[in-house]
């Protein structure tokens, strides 16, 4: 289930308008799902999904509280599993309903999951596209993405989401970025033989501009987005990729950001409520003012050189 809001920020506290549930088809219904978080008879609505790259458990956890109900998950490292397994063993809430794969995603069959799963997610290795790595991009043997596409194309999801770091969208990957994005967009249509990712790229930009239809499409999005602008107290980038399967019919946009840095200064240097909210003296606010004041001029000069 996807949950759509609108928030705002008052007081320091995130208020949410009403939820507009957004439930996906039961597995096997083939029509659209009421916009309500119970089915007919009052039981808990639940998507099955498979979490791909699982780590040690963080984005699960997210999509888990979020309504997905994992069929399994999977991951290759040890040690993540070894956390995995011990959450699971402890009754921790989401992990100790999921069924822990440790193995290369590579060998794993998607298609056993073929018609009992609605929902794809996962975090494909960041380091081929960090800016702490080394930037080998397609080339590096760590780039699952091709394994992400292949486990949509397998289980022919009713949607899926994809996340990595923001280094994705770097000008130098921008090409393969694209062709990220639209084997999303066309799960079926893979490399002939042993076709340039290039060429396989070039077929469909083709397929993609001509609005073709093939046996197997997914409406596409994806945007950039900051933690903090979520109310999160870090700085923490993020590209997510969102798809849901064409022939639903079902519209999607990204959350509308709860926190703003412009709020924050109004509240600080126009209305007061900031001090007030956190019992600051009026004798103290100047002091802080000037030291907010330099900081931000120091940040200036050092972003503009």
């Amino acid at each position: 289930m996807w949950r759509v809001r609108e928030a705002r920020l008052v007081n320091d506290q995130v208020v949410l308008a009403p939820a507009n549930l957004l439930t996906l088809p039961p597995e096997g219904s083939g029509g659209i799902a009421t916009a309500s978080r119970k089915r007919p008879g009052g039981k808990e609505s639940t998507v099955k999904s498979v979490e791909l790259f699982a780590g040690a458990g963080g984005l699960a956890l997210g999509t888990a509280a979020a309504g997905l109900k994992h069929k399994v998950v999977i991951e290759w490292d040890e040690n993540c599993c070894c956390t995995l397994r011990r959450n699971h063993d402890d009754g921790v809430k989401y992990v100790r309903d999921w069924q822990i794969v440790e193995g290369d995603v590579g060998t794993y069959d998607f298609r056993q999951h073929h018609g009992e799963v609605s929902f794809v997610s996962g975090g494909p290795p960041c380091q081929p596209f960090s800016i702490g790595g080394k930037h080998r991009g397609k080339d590096d043997g760590r780039n699952m993405f091709p394994e992400a596409i292949r486990a949509v194309r397998e289980i022919r999801p009713l949607g899926f989401m994809f996340e990595n770091v923001r280094g994705l969208l770097r000008e130098s990957f921008s090409k393969y970025f694209g062709y990220i994005i639209h084997q999303l967009r066309y799960p079926t249509v893979t490399p002939k033989g042993d076709e340039e990712w290039t060429h396989h790229l070039a077929r469909l930009e083709r397929l993609h501009t001509a609005g073709e239809q093939t046996n197997l499409n997914y409406n596409v999005v994806f945007q950039c987005v900051n933690a903090v602008d979520y109310g999160v107290p870090q700085h923490r980038w993020r590209v997510f990729i969102v798809g849901i399967r064409a022939d639903l019919g079902i519209e999607y946009s990204f959350p509308r950001a709860t926190h703003e840095y412009d709020a924050l200064l109004h509240d600080m240097w126009v209305s007061g409520d900031y001090w007030d909210r956190h019992g600051i003296p009026k004798k103290h606010r100047l002091t802080v003012k000037v030291r907010f004041v330099e900081r931000e001029r120091k940040a200036l000069l050092e972003r503009n050189g």
